[in-house]
C-alpha cells in the first residue's frame, strides 16, 4: 500500500500501489492543464471510518509514496473511468470510480470495496 500525502497538513491517504499510480497518472496529467478535481474515499473503521474529500489544484502539494520500487503497467480502461471522474461535478471516488477496475472480477460490492485474499498474487501479476 502506498500513499499519497496531500498539502502544508501532510493528509496521507493510503491506496494500493497499483490505483496510487494510475491517480498519479490522471493528477498529473490534469494538473499539467490547470484542471483541478475533487478526491474522495472512504478512511477505514480504525482511522475515524467516515467520508473524505480534498480539492487538488494546481497549488496543491502532492507526493506519491510507492510501497516499492516496481513501475505498474497502466491499465487505458482504468485511466478513462478515473479521467471521466474527474471531470465530473463529484470528482474521482476512489472506491467507486476505481474498485471495479483494480479487483477485477470481484463478485458483489463488498469483494470489490476490499482486494481479494489472494490479492498479494494477482497484484503481482499485474506488474
Amino acid at each position: 500500500m502506498g500513499t499519497l500525502t496531500y498539502g502544508a497538513v501532510q493528509r496521507q491517504i493510503v491506496i494500493d500501489d497499483r490505483l496510487l499510480a494510475h491517480v498519479e497518472a490522471v493528477a498529473l496529467s490534469r494538473l499539467r492543464r490547470n484542471n483541478a478535481f475533487a478526491l474522495r474515499w472512504t478512511e477505514k473503521v480504525e482511522d475515524g471510518d467516515g467520508r473524505r474529500t480534498i480539492w487538488v489544484n494546481s497549488s496543491s502539494d502532492l507526493y506519491f509514496e510507492y510501497d516499492d520500487s516496481v513501475r505498474y503497467e497502466l491499465d487505458r480502461e482504468l485511466i478513462d473511468r478515473l479521467a471521466v471522474a474527474a471531470d465530473s461535478n463529484y470528482g474521482i471516488d476512489l472506491e467507486l470510480d476505481a474498485s471495479d477496475a483494480v479487483w477485477s472480477g470481484a463478485a458483489d460490492s463488498r469483494a470489490r470495496r476490499s482486494p481479494p485474499t489472494t490479492a498479494g498474487a494477482s497484484a503481482n501479476s499485474h506488474r
